[in-house]
């Protein structure tokens, strides 16, 4: 019986550019297809405007925003069962997260907050900066997450505690700050011409990298509390393990993973 050993190095903030480079090219494509729709009469330039569309549901960028909120849900996860398991305080917070951001996955995906805009619109005579009225529900929740959150902020490291206040700064800056000088645009000059949809690509901008922002400080989390992750594999396969080393190389810290297997002569 022979032992193989593979070792390899992970690096957070790696991630965190190759998915910003992604983020950088569906919102460049989107735009790209709209400069395309209304300057040169390409309504759906060969198949690809109705794929990276950034104001509808069911494209690349609707698809992308609501992986990377997935996965934030599945980091908080992760973190939650860490404390949990070393008996800590905040426990509940960080599960509460991470069915809030399953939530906004869900959101994001199937657009359910815009039901909310007409009914609300409508019956409150809504106009301008709350043409796009489901933001009024949205800022109330939003206040309500920060008065509750606040004393877990300061449960965090200074780091951590600045990349989750800068990501939820740019996050509903995009979401809902934006989504209101859009509606303000829109209910005068309607929805269907460039300047709207140049303002939608700022707000889907700034909401990626509001939650790339948050993604980053999750990852410096699971750096500072995890002592072990293992995931087994069926027998014969070997486990993988996350030591808590952390090693300086070029490009950042980096958490080592190690892989040992047996394998059977």
């Amino acid at each position: 019986m022979t032992r193989e050993e593979t070792s390899f190095v992970f690096s957070p903030l790696s991630v965190i550019r190759v998915l910003a480079v992604i983020a950088a090219f569906l919102v460049f494509s989107g735009v790209a297809c709209q400069i395309a729709k209304y300057l040169w009469g390409h309504d759906t330039l060969f198949g690809l405007f109705p794929k990276f569309n950034l104001d509808d549901e069911n494209t690349l960028p609707a698809f992308f925003s609501s992986a990377l909120l997935l996965a934030a849900a599945a980091l908080l996860g992760g973190i939650a069962l860490i404390e949990r398991q070393n008996r800590r305080p905040f426990t509940r917070r960080w599960t509460v997260l991470a069915f809030l951001f399953l939530a906004l996955a869900a959101d994001e995906a199937a657009s359910l907050h815009e039901l909310l805009a007409d009914p609300l619109r409508n019956t409150f005579h809504l106009s301008g900066l709350f043409f796009f009225a489901w933001v009024i529900p949205g800022m109330l929740f939003a206040l309500l997450i920060g008065a509750a959150y606040a004393s877990f902020l300061f449960h965090l490291s200074s780091k951590t505690r600045k990349l989750f206040i800068l990501g939820a700064f740019v996050y509903l800056s995009g979401v809902i700050g934006m989504e209101m000088i859009d509606g303000l645009y829109a209910s005068v000059h309607g929805d269907d011409n460039l300047p709207y949809n140049l303002l939608v690509a700022v707000e889907e901008s700034l909401e990626m990298a509001g939650v790339l922002i948050f993604l980053h400080a999750l990852l410096g989390c699971l750096q500072e509390r995890c002592q072990a992750l293992r995931v087994r594999f069926p027998a014969g396969a070997g486990e993988w393990e996350s030591r808590p080393q952390v090693r300086d190389v070029p490009g950042g810290n980096v958490i080592p993973l190690r892989s040992t297997g047996a394998a059977r002569n």
